[in-house]
């Protein structure tokens, strides 16, 4: 009641719009079981990132994290913790 009220102040909106507002948007069917969603992630899981990289400035480093988008958090043993693109980085 509190809502109708202060729709029909603020939009100077009269009752009878507002209840066809209502039953515009109203649906009334059933609902059904096979109606529900499931998601299922079909995705195979990330590969374990390699314990140690190679990088051609920075030289080798450790995985600490795989951080989202294909980057890896690597802690070089020479240039501190960076974050960088999986294919910037070898296998060591």
């Amino acid at each position: 009641m509190f809502l109708r009220a202060r729709l029909e102040r603020r939009y100077a909106l009269q009752g009878r719009w507002l209840d066809a507002i209502a039953r515009a948007k109203a649906d009334t069917r059933p609902w059904a079981e096979e109606w529900s969603v499931r998601i299922v992630d079909d995705r195979p899981p990330p590969a374990p990132a390699p314990a140690r990289v190679r990088h051609g400035k920075f030289g080798l480093g450790t995985v600490v994290r795989e951080v989202e988008g294909g980057k890896l958090e690597i802690a070089f043993d020479t240039a501190g913790t960076r974050i960088l693109q999986r294919a910037f980085v070898n296998d060591a």
